[in-house]
């Protein structure tokens, strides 16, 4: 690996801790909206492991997806859309990987950890 794809694989790292962390301040919220609506979180081993590997598995698709998006000499904000399609690494299997890695399976498995009913519907 040379120095270029290393400090493209920190930025993708460092870009994408901020997600979780953003999956589990919603869910942290949900468990007040839970509160405040007399809801009482569910709670198994099995939805905590479940929760685990859905953050996990997020984590290093959009890793991955960043990864691949900075490889190709884009940027992964953009106000202004993008010059070029990228159809290949992640991109092959699913059209936004980041979406599916951050928001769906982060934001889910950051409910299910948490316990949090309305942690677990905001996705």
């Amino acid at each position: 690996m040379n120095s270029t794809q290393r400090i493209n694989l920190i930025k993708s790292i460092l870009h994408n801790v901020g997600v979780v962390a953003v999956g589990f301040g919603l869910a942290f919220v949900g468990t007040r909206i839970d509160w405040l609506l007399g809801v009482y979180g569910f709670g198994s081993a099995y939805a905590t492991a479940a929760g685990s590997l859905l953050i996990t598995a997020g984590f290093l698709l959009r890793v991955w997806a960043t990864f691949h998006f900075y490889q190709q000499r884009m940027n992964v904000i953009a106000l202004a859309p993008q010059q070029a399609l990228i159809t290949s690494g992640p991109y092959h299997f699913s059209r936004n990987p980041l979406y599916l890695g951050g928001n769906v399976f982060m934001f889910f498995g950051a409910g299910l950890v948490l316990r949090s009913v309305s942690g677990v519907s905001f996705t």
